[in-house]
């Protein structure tokens, strides 16, 4: 049996390019509040991952770090993953992803710990559980290696919320805000239907502001 996996990084290259033909544009800032909106959008969609911890007084989302490898293995074809818990708070998740350029190799899943900093025993420790299933891969060299934070939650919010939000000036105006955040490491995985409810959440709230 075979299957398809495309990498994350350049889809998103060429969904921005999209996004940017048909007139989209990036603005680079920090958002502190809501209310650097008031006034200005009809709507804002929310998809600010962890920061929603603190944007939205969210409590409920954190992270969970991520270690993975980006090796040289073109002799790999199989992939595996196995996840499995050592505590409560502390996962594993022991997989190769071989892609068209390099082979992914992870990881981990450890529920809380901020640190993106990359630990060398960790690596070792990535490399031992991963040589288990495919003992070849001690071989092949690391092109790169990397540590990210996956905005864990106990389920996705996907919902819209009317704000309460003051403009420079002091007036109060309500703002209609759709959150789409907790994904967790199941981004590339649930993204579109996601996307299409905050369609759908979206033309519902301009209908109301035109209203």
């Amino acid at each position: 049996m075979k299957t398809m996996m495309f990498p994350g990084t350049p889809y998103l290259q060429m969904k921005l390019k999209q996004f940017q033909k048909n007139g989209g544009k990036i603005i680079q800032r920090k958002v502190k509040s809501f209310d650097e909106f008031a006034g200005t959008f009809d709507v804002v969609v929310n998809c600010t991952g962890l920061g929603s911890r603190e944007l939205c007084n969210d409590e409920k989302i954190q992270p969970a770090r991520g270690h993975i490898l980006r090796m040289h293995a073109p002799w790999v074809n199989h992939f595996f993953y196995i996840k499995r818990k050592k505590q409560v708070d502390i996962g594993e998740a022991t997989y190769i992803f071989p892609r068209f350029k390099d082979v992914v190799v992870g990881g981990t899943a450890q529920l809380g710990n901020w640190d993106t900093n990359v630990d060398e025993k960790e690596t070792k420790e990535i490399l031992d559980r991963v040589s288990e299933f495919e003992p070849t891969i001690k071989n092949a060299s690391i092109i790169d290696q990397w540590v990210g934070l996956r905005p864990v939650r106990d389920c996705v919010r996907l919902e819209k919320e009317v704000m309460d939000v003051k403009t420079q000036h002091g007036s109060k105006l309500k703002l209609q805000v759709v959150h789409n955040y907790g994904h967790g490491g199941a981004g590339m995985s649930l993204f579109w239907g996601c996307a299409l409810e905050v369609k759908d959440l979206v033309l519902n709230a301009l209908l109301h502001s035109v209203l």
